[in-house]
């Protein structure tokens, strides 16, 4: 009887019914000829597929009746025996699995008789509720073959569990080859199928399925052997997938590959036969071994001693070096939770949380995966094969998830959960690559979006089991997975299925093209993108709670290592860079201690109850002293300031949507009725919003006083909120989501999504001002220039997806910026560092600006003359993608060369150790020159640390907003008013684009290039920055009379000059502004300034544009001439004029100051 029931025949047994139970993700076979003969529309096919989720997700009950019968009992109360009886290890399982083939019969057979007409149609609330029977039964399966498997298998959890989830992902694709092969191109009788195979499989090997707690010491070889048959049988099944695609089978030909299918299913019985035959040879070692130590008890925390083979696991290398493990060394919360218990923690609602988004977009997915194939165009057999390889893709995540979850924690201690945050990651990209409509994009982004929901089914069960327990696994995991029913009916009813029918045929409930399915999937991609968040931040608290758990793992699962060591977590309050302080106290090859410095409970404390024990073992290979160092190191570049300057340029990049205002003003003001001095309000609230940014100077500066890290990002993530929160309400307005909203409430959203910029570009510019003091005019130049450029940046972005719709490039601009925000703004950090050849790599940085650039220039032009095709636009935004990653490779190399100088390892927050060696002499050196500095800046009552109400009662202060009036509200009203000038002088709304996309470059070279020479000047010919602001304001003058003259070509020409002048205003105010008035408090004072760049909109655009156009205009709102704008054009060459003489006043006044404190400094740091 042994050879037919033992623990490995329960896992064959399992397999087979794991494969044939995952019904559920067949949906899109059956359900148009469920839609069609029951006649539902879109959102009640969805509805009922909402409840098939809601059954094969809700598995409380199956838990419930497998933790009342099936008794747990402690592996090592009693080792090598097997639950309380023979009556309770037999009945356990087969009670669960005879419940869920009743119903899974049941349902399927009534949902059959519905679609075939032996019922009349039932009504909707019946029929959900006969899918919810047919798929809870799948519950009842799942349950007992994964606790059951993980119960035999303990050390080993996450490759059982992704062996039993990858089955039941890869169930779909098993058997939708079996309705090709009898039931081709018949989905009733399919149905019929689904009512008799499973339940079928399930009563033929349920009694196989049992309890055994015995444990031998090299199953491991076995359970891979598993995993090598399943990567057999997916990539045989994806063969088969494609060929089906290819050629037409006939019948013989499907048969065959049938009957391959079903010999490579039957060959994990023989690996369970030989793994038995293998462990009954060592049966009666391993028995007389178990028996002594289950009457040898001694006093370490675990209660027999395991057996010989298994020392390599359970124990050290040798007494030498031992760190021993007591019982405080376990923490209690790891003891057996029930489900009430464990509701009453965080972990569980952030898994709980995290599921809601991820399988919940997961399943929308897959839900519509038949729909989104017809508005795509896709015959019916490639839909078919779709949802044969989402169950590939299915199968390899929940295959992948596990045996990879298992190999990181077993080789190198690294909790699951961190591969939990990466699969989120990447199910964006899926997400996003579905919304993109292109062709074969159905078949790429299911590819992202279904391995990483299949890997969620395999780390969930797994994560719960470890930080839980296993008594009442079924229960928790079960109530974890309820979530994805619910976030499925959010995302399939509420979202996919409301979006469809808005956009369907009334007609017939159909609909064909890109818009069916676009918005949802952005919006899919939105949630899962939340998750990630969730996950990457709450992870920082789940990630330290299970930390001391899986470090105490990783002692005795690993094979070697040249340092072995034991980390004890009194509080679960921990600094988030204790991690890296231990792996670089890891990566040293002696004998060393750690004294580690972290945050509780809001101070600072040193040599805390933290217990870091490191003692030096028997040196092996010194393998995993390289690697964590290389880890170390990559972790240390990554906090580099070159780091934080590209991820700041990044930032930049897509920060600068109020410069596209003109992409879509013609469709705001079609769509909410606007003459045009209302669009030029509103216009006018977006130039408000993005420079009255005082009050993210002031938070800045108030952060900054307190640490360099938080600032800057929690300063981003406030205008994260802000950009998503005024562009969606502006989109959901401009696509009549919301009814037509009175202009104070427009100018709100708008000055939201603006009101960001000022807190991106705030963090930015001024941690690139503290990262780089001495080059403060290049830096700003830097980050002002891509803040220009981004204006380009994000139309190309429009261009190659969204050509002619700027409704969508309103939703673009509420998630692209955003997104791009939160994932880089934990590298933008105050670093108070100083490197010789900070000059040197800050050029290499502005020459690739220049390159970007240019690279724009020559495509907007072939844009202008050629007509180009969608992939032509998809290759040039690929380059640009490229170009703009090059930058990194130039911070890697800065970093490089920055640490080969360094002799010492520097750590900063408990993760860099200081070392700062300073010579006697050349400290007093520096002082004495710093005194005599000192004295000049006091004597010239110029460049000292100012607060902003201190810098308001000087004259300079004032000096500098009259110019910045002048200069930068007249560009404002300038390219406001771009789309409307290029109207009436006859311009293609084509030529407006480029005319808009050509600003942000002469912007863009504006603000790098003022910057840079400005800093030039400064440097080798001692020219205050001040003079230039004369320059350019006086340039500025004369574009604006070339626009007023009206010439053909002349709007080209002008705004060449107006663009490049007023971007230098934002390069030079800022820079001027940290050395008059000092760094101290450099947000506040140059955001406060910055207000007059609004003032100056507000004046010149709506009092003297908008009101001489509507003069000008006819009875429809619209001008066509030159007179149009002439006199408005004169009246702003007039003001600049005004702004250039105010600007030689400033300078006057400081022309003293920069040579004698700004240019001596300069040398003394040279």
């Amino acid at each position: 009887m042994g050879w037919v029931a033992n623990r490995w025949t329960g896992v064959a047994a399992a397999i087979w019914i794991q494969w044939s139970c995952g019904a559920s993700y067949t949906f899109s076979i059956y359900s148009s000829v469920l839609k069609s003969t029951q006649g539902y529309d879109q959102s009640t096919l969805d509805t009922v597929s909402v409840f098939k989720d809601i059954g094969a997700n809700f598995g409380v009950l199956s838990g419930l009746l497998y933790s009342a019968v099936t008794p747990y009992t402690r592996r090592h109360d009693v080792p090598g025996s097997p639950s309380k009886s023979k009556w309770t290890s037999l009945a356990g399982p087969w009670v669960v699995l005879a419940a869920g083939a009743i119903q899974c019969f049941a349902g399927f057979i009534f949902i059959w008789a519905a679609v075939v007409g032996l019922i009349s149609p039932p009504p909707v609330p019946v029929m959900c509720f006969f899918a919810w029977l047919a798929s809870n039964g799948q519950t009842f399966l799942n349950t007992t073959n994964v606790v059951t498997g993980l119960r035999n298998f303990p050390e080993y959890s996450g490759t059982i569990i992704g062996i039993m989830k990858g089955f039941l992902g890869l169930s779909g694709a098993i058997l939708i080859q079996i309705y090709h092969t009898f039931f081709d191109g018949d989905p009733a009788t399919y149905l019929l199928m689904l009512a008799l195979l499973p339940p079928f499989i399930c009563l033929l090997l349920m009694f196989l399925l049992r309890i055994y707690e015995v444990h031998g010491s090299d199953y491991k070889k076995h359970l891979d052997g598993f995993s090598v048959v399943t990567v057999i049988i997916v990539a045989y099944l994806m063969f088969i997938i494609v060929l089906q695609n290819v050629v037409s089978f006939p019948y013989w030909g499907r048969m065959f590959a049938f009957v391959i299918l079903m010999v490579l299913l039957a060959s994990p019985f023989g690996i369970a036969f030989k793994a038995h035959w293998e462990e009954s040879r060592k049966f009666a070692q391993s028995y007389t071994i178990e028996r002594g130590s289950s009457t040898n008890k001694g006093t370490s925390s675990s209660n027999y001693s395991p057996p010989v083979d298994e020392v390599e696991y359970h124990e050290l290398p040798s007494d030498e070096g031992q760190v021993q493990v007591t019982s405080d060394d376990v923490l209690p919360r790891e003891e057996e939770k029930n489900i009430l218990q464990a509701m009453c923690t965080v972990d569980f609602w952030m898994l709980f949380v995290t599921m809601i988004s991820g399988l919940g977009s997961g399943l929308a997915t897959i839900n519509n995966m038949s729909q989104i194939g017809q508005s795509l165009g896709y015959s019916t057999i490639e839909i078919n094969n779709m949802v044969s390889l989402w169950s590939m893709w299915n199968f390899l995540g929940r295959f992948g998830g596990g045996h990879v979850s298992d190999y990181i924690m077993h080789r190198k201690g690294w909790p699951r959960p961190l591969l939990m945050a990466a699969t989120l990651g990447i199910m964006v990209l899926g997400h996003l690559t579905i919304a993109s409509g292109f062709r074969g994009t159905l078949y790429v982004g299911p590819v992202l979006v279904g391995i990483c929901y299949g890997a969620h089914w395999s780390l969930m069960p797994t994560i719960t089991s470890e930080i839980f327990g296993v008594k009442h696994m079924g229960t928790i995991f079960n109530t974890v997975a309820a979530a994805s029913p619910l976030g499925s009916y959010i995302l399939s009813v509420r979202v996919v299925g409301y979006i469809y029918d808005k956009q369907a045929d009334k007609a017939d409930n159909s609909c064909f093209g890109n818009d069916c399915f676009m918005l949802s999937f952005f919006i899919l991609a939105g949630v899962a993108f939340i998750a990630f968040l969730v996950v990457k931040n709450g992870s920082t608290t789940l990630f330290f709670n299970l930390f001391s758990l899986y470090t105490y793992l990783y002692l005795f699962l690993s094979h070697y290592s040249s340092i072995i060591f034991i980390i004890c977590f009194p509080s679960r309050k921990t600094h988030p860079n204790l991690f890296i302080t231990f792996m670089i106290c890891f990566s040293s090859e002696i004998s060393l201690e750690c004294v580690v410095s972290f945050h509780s409970g809001g101070r600072q404390r040193r040599h805390d109850p933290l217990r870091i024990v490191v003692a030096e073992a028997r040196a092996l290979s010194g393998g995993g002293s390289k690697s964590a160092t290389l880890f170390a190191r990559r972790m240390e570049f990554a906090k580099s300031k070159w780091v934080s300057t590209v991820a700041s340029i990044w930032i930049q990049c897509t920060s600068g949507s109020l410069y596209t205002f003109s992409i879509y003003s013609q469709t705001l003001k079609s769509t909410q009725h606007y003459d045009q001095s209302t669009l030029d309000i509103v216009s006018v609230s977006k130039d408000i919003g993005a420079n009255v940014g005082v009050v993210s100077g002031l938070l800045y500066d108030f952060l900054a006083r307190r640490t360099t890290a938080t600032g800057p990002w929690l300063v981003h993530f406030l205008g994260s909120a802000q950009c998503f929160l005024g562009y969606f309400l502006m989109w959901a307005a401009v696509s009549a989501l919301l009814p037509p909203l009175p202009v104070p409430f427009m100018c709100l959203f708008m000055f939201l999504a603006a009101h960001a910029q000022s807190y991106f570009n705030t963090s930015n510019v001024v941690t690139g001002v503290h990262n780089f003091p001495n080059y403060s005019g290049t830096i700003v130049g830097i980050m002002k220039g891509f803040l220009g450029l981004s204006g380009a940046i994000l139309i190309q972005v429009y261009q190659t997806i969204f050509n002619n719709k700027p409704k969508s490039y309103l939703l673009m601009l509420a998630l692209l910026p955003p997104i791009n925000t939160l994932l880089l703004m934990w590298f933008v950090r105050i670093h108070n560092t100083h490197e010789r050849e900070e000059r040197k790599y800050l050029n290499i940085f502005s020459l690739m600006a220049l390159v970007v650039a240019a690279y724009l220039m020559v495509v907007i032009i072939l844009e202008n003359i050629l007509s180009l095709q969608s992939l032509v636009h998809i290759f040039i935004f690929v380059v640009l993608m490229m170009l703009l990653a090059s930058l990194s490779c130039i911070a890697f190399v800065a970093h490089e060369k920055s640490s080969s100088r360094n002799s010492e390892s520097f750590m900063d927050e408990g993760s860099r150790l200081i070392v700062e060696p300073s010579p006697l002499h050349t400290t007093e050196k520096v002082d004495a020159r710093q005194d005599s500095l000192n004295n000049q800046r006091n004597n010239l009552q110029l460049g000292e640390n100012l607060n902003l109400l201190q810098a308001m009662q000087t004259v300079n202060f004032w000096i500098m907003f009259i110019s910045t009036a002048c200069g930068m509200g007249s560009g404002l009203a300038t390219v406001n008013n771009l789309g409307q000038i290029g109207e009436s002088l006859g311009y293609t709304s084509h030529e407006t684009g480029s005319l808009v996309s050509l600003w942000s470059i002469w912007n863009f070279l504006g603000r790098f290039g003022a910057g840079y020479v400005s800093d030039y000047y400064l440097h080798t010919r001692r020219w205050a920055r001040p003079l230039f602001m004369v320059i350019t304001l006086m340039i500025m003058s004369i574009g604006h009379v070339v626009i007023a003259s009206g010439l053909p070509g002349a709007l080209y020409a002008g705004s060449i000059l107006v663009g490049i002048c007023y971007g230098s205003q934002w390069s030079l105010m800022p820079t001027i502004t940290s050395e008059i008035f000092g760094v101290g408090n450099m947000g506040s004072i140059f955001n406060t300034i910055s207000i007059a760049s609004p003032v100056g909109s507000y004046i010149f655009s709506v009092k003297v544009v908008g009101y001489i156009y509507d003069k000008e205009a006819s009875e429809g709102n619209t001008c066509i001439g030159a007179h149009c704008f002439m006199f408005s054009f004169l009246i702003m060459a007039s003001a600049t004029i005004l702004g250039s003489l105010t600007a030689l006043g400033l300078f006057l006044r400081t022309k003293n100051f920069y040579s004698q404190v700004i240019v001596r400094r300069i040398q003394l740091i040279q």
